[in-house]
């Protein structure tokens, strides 16, 4: 049976419990560091902004940036702030027009959605040419997690599915995107004023050991390829157009 995403995130997680559980929370610093500098000024998609953090600081450097959320509490919050975001959901396809934004956005999304792969050629059909795709998943099982008592599944009733990095590069493969750079976000960095050392932590093999004990969570960029579904699907099946 189809989740209800729209039921669960209105009922679970309102704007007020999502700002409190994040308050005083600062953005990772492999976002801050690596990711926003590759698309600084650029018109963002957000899907599933939660609380807005991300699509303010997006909306501060272009004010055409917009939000994709499925709790009405949420968007509510988050057009009180003056943001500009649709409430849809985002296992029926979103509500907006091909090649229309430079960078879609997905941080700790895509583990909560119905069939992410069709998210992800949604993505794809929304970005303009050459367009940036940033996806952020957390690790399964990290020591980080352990150490905090941080069940996946238990503590996240939302959560559905669980990927590392070859399962991630696969769907990026298999919707058409070039993964161009993946970075590890190594918690407690700043909090131990040794920011400076997360470049020295990109130089290690980008495999799902490394991630489980020195991460949190794993940034993937990619670049939009060109594709036509409609017109390839049939061939990818053995039937002719």
């Amino acid at each position: 049976m189809k989740a209800n995403l729209k039921v669960e995130y209105s009922d679970r997680i309102t704007a007020k419990s999502y700002i409190n559980r994040k308050t005083g929370c600062h953005f990772s610093l492999a976002f801050e560091k690596i990711i926003f500098p590759l698309i600084k000024g650029k018109k963002v998609l957000d899907i599933g902004p939660g609380d807005g953090r991300y699509l303010e600081f997006f909306n501060n450097f272009n004010n055409e940036s917009v939000g994709v959320d499925v709790s009405i509490p949420n968007t509510l919050h988050m057009k009180k702030k003056g943001l500009n975001v649709i409430s849809a959901d985002l296992n029926e396809g979103l509500p907006l027009e091909d090649k229309s934004f430079d960078v879609v956005f997905m941080s700790h999304v895509l583990e909560h959605l119905d069939s992410p792969i069709n998210s992800l050629r949604d993505a794809h059909r929304i970005l303009r040419e050459n367009g940036i795709l940033i996806v952020c998943v957390p690790v399964y099982k990290s020591l980080f997690s352990l150490l905090r008592r941080d069940h996946y599944f238990k503590k996240h009733s939302t959560h559905i599915y669980v990927f590392d990095i070859s399962n991630v590069e696969r769907l990026l493969l298999k919707t058409n995107f070039n993964l161009k750079k993946i970075v590890f976000n190594i918690p407690g960095l700043r909090r131990l004023k040794v920011g400076r050392v997360l470049g020295t932590f990109q130089l290690l093999p980008k495999i799902d050991f490394f991630a489980r004990v020195f991460c949190d969570e794993i940034w993937f960029v990619s670049y939009k390829a060109n594709y036509n579904w409609d017109n390839n699907a049939g061939k990818e099946n053995g039937i002719a157009k």
